[in-house]
């Protein structure tokens, strides 16, 4: 996330009229922009995503020029897109190359209206929590004004020790996200001597670079929204034919919900065991998705699991080579998730 938005809007929506509106609004190189006429060195752009990332994040613009007293951007240039037809596969592996760890960001090209063959290329960087992100040269850049300067690590040992800090927090904070507590009964969890007879569970934790930032937290007040995505996504495991066989296997996983509620950061949708009577049985966990208000996600889900026979068949026996066997029972390792995003 970054602190200055000069457009007001998702960077996918940004189109050349917003461009022209940094030079109507006098916005002019700083702490949050940086202007460039033309594709740099590799090094060079390196260095300024780095800068930002390891800052207070900002947007990078190639394409366009700006005044030289002020910095303000005066007029549209462009990136000739016949010789650099990709510009956004060549930012890409730039940064792969130079920086270390690889920062987040995203790009957008926007074609020029009166020169077909020429672009402007936008790059927004957020500010990043993995810090620092130490560029090939082996120096740490960080942004100063409207420039990006190397930390002097002999000299500011302070600046350098923040960033390593910033990369512990958000490490901290990530393996407290993933944690659940969960409470099994001695039927879900098996026994000491043999927890294949337990269920298996699979925890699935999305952990969104925005965690503890809520940015949508109109969630909140929309259950059927909430629902709805539910409803169009899903986890199923594809059938598995034999080779030498007619026979296949398929073991389907559909989700139903069957109890919505939302907390003051979160929305949960729980799936209760039902007795033979009809009943929800309290004393199983249920299987449970939980969105949070910053983009997180938690999900408990009971892996289906099948009994191999004690004399397995010829199409048993392909099977297991295939999938692999964990005791007298298989547990699906492969599934595909299909989610609205």
């Amino acid at each position: 996330m970054i602190d200055f938005d000069p457009f007001e809007k998702p960077l996918r929506e940004v189109e050349m009229d917003d461009l022209d509106g940094l030079a109507e609004n006098n916005i002019s190189e700083g702490m949050y922009m940086e202007y460039k006429r033309s594709l740099p060195s590799t090094q060079s752009l390196a260095k300024v995503i780095a800068s930002f990332a390891n800052t207070h994040g900002g947007f990078f613009l190639i394409g366009v020029a700006e005044e030289e007293l002020t910095n303000i951007a005066s007029g549209q240039i462009g990136v000739n897109i016949q010789e650099n037809p990709d510009p956004k596969e060549t930012v890409r592996n730039i940064v792969r190359d130079h920086l270390n760890p690889s920062p987040d960001f995203a790009t957008r090209v926007i074609q020029r209206d009166d020169y077909k063959n020429y672009a402007l290329l936008l790059m927004e960087i957020p500010k990043s929590r993995d810090t620092p992100h130490i560029h090939s040269s082996g120096k740490i850049y960080t942004r100063t004004g409207e420039g990006s300067d190397p930390i002097e690590a002999t000299t500011d040992r302070w600046s350098v020790n923040k960033l390593y800090q910033r990369h512990e927090e958000w490490k901290n904070q990530v393996d407290e996200f993933c944690q659940t507590s969960l409470n099994l009964t001695r039927g879900q969890a098996g026994t000491a001597d043999d927890f294949s007879d337990g269920w298996p569970f699979l925890e699935l934790y999305v952990v969104p670079s925005t965690l503890g930032e809520p940015l949508c937290t109109e969630i909140l007040e929309d259950i059927d929204l909430f629902k709805s995505i539910l409803s169009e996504s899903g986890v199923y495991l594809p059938s598995f034919e034999l080779d030498d066989d007619s026979s296949s296997f398929e073991i389907s996983s559909g989700r139903e919900y069957n109890a919505y509620r939302a907390s003051n950061d979160a929305v949960v949708a729980q799936s209760f065991n039902i007795d033979e009577y009809g009943e929800i049985n309290p004393a199983m966990t249920p299987e449970s998705v939980k969105f949070f208000d910053d983009g997180g996600l938690k999900v408990l889900l009971n892996v289906p699991q099948t009994r191999v026979p004690d004399n397995p068949g010829r199409s048993w026996q392909l099977f297991l080579q295939k999938i692999g066997r964990v005791g007298k029972s298989f547990r699906t390792v492969w599934a595909v998730a299909e989610t609205k995003s």
